[in-house]
């Protein structure tokens, strides 16, 4: 199923209940698309500050687990946009 985003506005138009949710709806998805792309870098970041603390096999087991969990989001965010989105808006 190919989802054509061009067309999507010919299914109904986005109805607006109060002013300021125009901007708010832009606001919110532009934070979880900056979450999502950002999220392999966060842990970066954290792996970085706990890194120097821990014991080599320490440092090995946590180096498959943020990879296996940074490999098991992306998979899941694929999965919802893939499977959830287009019944859940009827696409």
């Amino acid at each position: 199923m190919k989802i054509n985003f061009y067309n999507i506005h010919s299914y109904g138009d986005i109805i607006f209940t109060r002013p300021i949710e125009g901007l708010s709806s832009n606001v919110r998805i532009s934070f979880l698309a900056s979450f999502i792309l950002t999220f392999p870098l966060i842990i970066y970041e954290i792996w970085s500050f706990i890194k120097p603390a821990l014991y080599e096999e320490e440092k090995k087991t946590s180096a498959i687990v943020i990879i296996l969990g940074t490999l098991l989001f992306f998979i899941g965010a694929f999965c919802c946009y893939k499977f959830v989105a287009p019944v859940t808006f009827n696409i």
